[in-house]
């Protein structure tokens, strides 16, 4: 009876090794398959089906670029073609303003409209002749104390040409040294400016009460910044208690910014309307307006 036991027992001791044995070179093989074959990797069927819809989508574009890359005689620009991707493809939305940008000329971008920088206290705009100008100068800044004024063209800063507007921020802004020297041209006469780097904080808004007799008062949106709206708004609160009830919001030469802004600068003087356009013929010449 004893030895019958034992013998089960030494049976299923076998059966057991057997097993272990078979799960574990199972195992090994299925590691070995991962391995080889699918390059180390399990995915979810989710993540499977967003490669499938990758490959759909942009498959074709993904083998021009391995073409390109085997093939070409030349090399290429990996930056160039992001950038020229994303441009194509917002053309495709016909939307003037739809625009990409780098992450430089994002900075650049929110350098000008979204946050407080370190500048001398003057804005700058392409003229008709795509000169660069002063469009104006914020008050109390080192700019006004200077006698820096709106119009005069801006040939260099310390020194250096200017091309564009995004150079003129990154040399104003850039370097160590807080001092900045402006070489300007003001009517064909060229002066220099020494001006002193400083925190800018500006919203686009300045107001004044422009004829205490009628109530009449006078604010001026020279860019839509981060903040302008609420400037504007607290400008008309501000005139009202100067007992203004008429009020001239003067836009010329704004440098426009952030299309929110705009927005809700338009919402605190116009009442609550359906936007609508219209179009007409005249000289040949078709005129859209909104």
């Amino acid at each position: 009876m004893f030895k019958s036991e034992s013998s089960i027992l030494r049976r299923h001791r076998t059966l057991l090794i057997a097993f272990a044995a078979g799960f574990g070179t199972a195992v090994v093989c299925a590691v070995i398959f991962m391995h080889i074959v699918l390059g180390g990797r399990l995915i979810s069927q989710y993540k499977l089906d967003q490669y499938e819809a990758l490959d759909d989508e942009f498959g074709k574009y993904y083998d021009i670029q391995k073409i390109i890359n085997n093939k070409a005689y030349y090399k290429q620009d990996t930056d160039e073609v992001d950038k020229a991707v994303a441009l194509g493809m917002l053309k495709t939305l016909d939307d003037k303003y739809a625009e990409y940008m780098t992450e430089k000329e994002y900075e650049a971008f929110e350098r000008r409209y979204l946050t407080s920088y370190s500048g001398v206290g003057v804005a700058l705009k392409l003229d008709e002749n795509d000169k660069i100008v002063v469009n104006r100068v914020l008050s109390g800044s080192d700019a006004e104390q200077s006698g820096i004024l709106a119009g005069d063209e801006l040939l260099k800063i310390n020194g250096k040409n200017v091309k564009s507007l995004n150079d003129a921020a990154e040399l104003m802004e850039g370097g160590g040294d807080n001092d900045v020297e402006f070489t300007i041209s003001r009517g064909g006469v060229v002066k220099k400016y020494k001006l002193t780097r400083s925190k800018v904080e500006d919203d686009g808004v300045t107001y004044e009460v422009k004829d205490s007799s009628k109530h009449i008062g006078y604010i001026r949106i020279s860019t839509f910044r981060k903040g302008t709206s609420k400037s504007f708004k607290n400008a008309i609160e501000m005139l009202k208690t100067e007992d203004c009830n008429k009020i001239i919001v003067d836009i010329r030469g704004n440098t426009g910014g952030v299309v929110e802004e705009a927005f809700g600068s338009a919402d605190e003087v116009l009442k609550k309307s359906e936007a609508w356009q219209d179009s007409f013929q005249e000289k040949d010449q078709e005129i859209h307006f909104r």
